[in-house]
């Protein structure tokens, strides 16, 4: 897995590449924590060029959504335009609280809505 932090209008994304699953969802809340650390509060955590994922790598997004939640005005959400992916997000009911997209320019826009609901572009 690789892992990669890009800024864009003030908000980081952070990208996941590869597989994730038990031997690294760590490294996953690491490299959140790590942003929270460096005084970020807002981020568009993208699994678009994720691979195979175990249900370690669905806990590790549900404690990154966490850490953020635990912050003054801290919010995440989850990018990614792959179908299994949102299939996956549906089945574990996922979109009933964390904010989903498939546009990553929706994704970004997210942070400055007036409303601030959960959302899933699919």
């Amino acid at each position: 897995m690789e892992i990669t932090v890009t800024e864009r209008d003030g908000i980081s994304i952070l990208s996941f590449i590869g597989d994730l699953q038990f031997s690294n969802w760590q490294e996953m809340v690491n490299a959140a924590s790590k942003l929270i650390n460096d005084g970020k509060k807002e981020i568009v955590v993208s699994w678009d060029q994720v691979g195979y994922i175990d249900s370690s790598a669905l806990g590790a997004l549900v404690s990154i959504h966490k850490l953020f939640q635990r912050i003054p005005d801290g919010k995440s959400v989850i990018f990614t335009t792959r179908e299994e992916h949102h299939f996956i997000f549906r089945q574990a009911h996922f979109h009933s609280f964390l904010d989903i997209y498939d546009d990553l320019d929706k994704a970004m826009s997210s942070f400055r809505s007036i409303e601030s609901s959960t959302h899933s572009t699919r």
